[in-house]
């Protein structure tokens, strides 16, 4: 006799909502081969650029410029302020930077609303078998990790990248974890089989020995956008890619 079916994780529960447990893909994933992940990595936060003093259109245009294969839109703010931060941002960089990647910080539901390239997920939002599982094959999914513990668990989740910091003091985020320093990003690059990018406190000047750690990318917010300047994009990417 044939056994019978077990249990659709995908239908909604008895109370209507999705299964988002982990449960809901227990098997490993492979990460998506839509990723490029490399040098530098421009988190565009709405904390830093609605306080105003840089126009998106430039900020854009100098995106497209240089060889940066994709950016990320992060607001730690309510649905409906983030939704209207990104979406604007969403337009602009369509418009001025086609080829860039866009990624979404945390929200899913943005990413698939905005048809963003992929999302950024930290350890306590949904798991990186869920984004997968909500965003398809086609997406980039990216994991903040803090320690070897985290990584180790990542490893085979469906990501297609970790995230790893703060490697030195961070500026830009008021509940910022202890600086974990350049040799322990060494072993988690050493560790990682997928690319690690480096975060948290980042500047110009350190992005050598960032480089120099095995690290495939720094990701960088205030350094990056000077109250009303670009130049320290440029900058910043000569300093990774020098001629």
């Amino acid at each position: 006799m044939t056994p019978p079916p077990g249990p659709d994780r995908s239908r909604p529960s008895a109370t209507g909502e999705l299964d988002t447990t982990d449960s809901a893909q227990p098997t490993p994933l492979a990460p998506s081969s839509a990723a490029v992940i490399g040098g530098i990595y421009p988190i565009l936060d709405a904390g830093w650029f609605d306080s105003g003093g840089i126009d998106p259109v430039i900020v854009a245009q100098k995106l497209g410029e240089l060889p940066i294969p994709l950016v990320q839109l992060r607001a730690k703010t309510t649905a409906r302020e983030a939704y209207r931060f990104m979406a604007s941002w969403m337009s602009i960089l369509r418009s001025h930077s086609p080829n860039l990647k866009v990624i979404i910080n945390d929200r899913v539901d943005l990413a698939l609303a905005l048809d963003a390239d992929g999302v950024h997920v930290g350890q306590e939002d949904l798991s990186p078998q869920v984004c997968r599982k909500l965003l398809g094959p086609g997406k980039i999914i990216g994991l903040s990790t803090h320690s070897p513990q985290e990584l180790t668990r990542g490893i085979g989740s469906g990501a297609d990248y970790f995230g790893y910091g703060p490697v030195y003091q961070a500026g830009a985020k008021s509940d910022a974890l202890s600086p974990r320093g350049l040799s322990m990003l060494e072993q988690i690059c050493r560790m990682s089989p997928l690319p690690v990018v480096a975060i948290g406190g980042i500047g110009v000047d350190q992005l050598p020995e960032i480089a120099k750690s095995g690290a495939a990318a720094a990701a960088m917010i205030s350094a990056l956008f000077p109250r009303g300047e670009t130049d320290k994009l440029t900058q910043a990417v000569t300093t990774w890619h020098p001629s």
